[in-house]
């Protein structure tokens, strides 16, 4: 069963069991701060376009508990029904094509 988020643009993007495994897995610094991810889609700080699939969001928040301050980055695919493809932690924002804030 996948949990389901709304984001600041009003998609629901729905994370399914394999992607959840898949960030558990691959970025395990991040389970404490998976209850975040509500926040993170519905407010985050920068929202950006990949720049290599047009139809992926990168969503940033900046925590100063994560890792002694951080951006939890979370990754999704917005289309017919959109999906978390990945969630971890970065320290800097890629360059891109900003969604959110708009200016």
């Amino acid at each position: 069963m996948a949990t389901v988020f709304e984001d600041v643009f009003g998609h629901r993007l729905h994370l399914d069991a394999d992607h959840r495994q898949h960030i558990l897995a691959e970025h395990p610094e991040v389970r404490p701060y998976l209850k975040r991810l509500g926040e993170l889609f519905g407010s985050p700080e920068w929202v950006k376009r990949s720049r290599r699939d047009p139809q992926v969001q990168l969503y940033y928040r900046f925590y100063p508990d994560l890792l002694d301050g951080k951006y939890l980055l979370g990754v999704a695919k917005i289309g017919h029904r959109s999906a978390v493809l990945t969630c971890y932690v970065t320290d800097t924002i890629k360059h891109g094509e900003v969604l959110w804030p708009k200016s």
